[in-house]
């Protein structure tokens, strides 16, 4: 009998795990997924990163935006597997921009594996009805 509720309980916990892992729910974790995924070339991810606003209900400025997204992030996966790939990123500080903490900005540290290249910036987020987003 404790075998039978063993399993599920397990699976419960993975799910759980799995789901607060890499949460886009706060500045910071908004920020660590948009530079994961700029680094590995994921456009479309970038994309649904990003707080387009009212411009964004707007399809042709939809597919001006997707096109220079993807673009970058091949550029950026490009220059990751030059300098070895992603080793890190690190949130140096937050720092929320007005009363109600529904933006702020993200300080940042990028470290790649070949030759400790490390690259440094700032994000600007902001928090919407869908979540925390990136601010343009």
């Amino acid at each position: 009998m404790k075998k039978i509720l063993l399993y599920p309980v397990l699976a419960i916990m993975t799910l759980m795990l799995v789901a607060c892992s890499g949460s886009t729910d706060s500045p910071e974790g908004i920020t660590k997924h948009f530079i994961e995924s700029t680094y590995k070339g994921d456009g479309d991810a970038l994309i649904k990163s990003l707080d387009l606003g009212k411009d964004g209900e707007d399809p042709a400025v939809q597919q001006m935006i997707a096109g220079k997204m993807n673009m970058a992030a091949q550029e950026a996966k490009k220059e990751a597997e030059k300098n070895g790939g992603l080793a890190s990123i690190n949130i140096k500080d937050v720092k929320y921009t007005n009363d109600e903490k529904t933006r702020a900005t993200v300080n940042f540290t990028v470290k790649f594996k070949k030759n400790d290249t490390e690259d440094a910036g700032d994000m600007k987020t902001i928090k919407t009805d869908k979540g925390w987003k990136i601010s343009l």
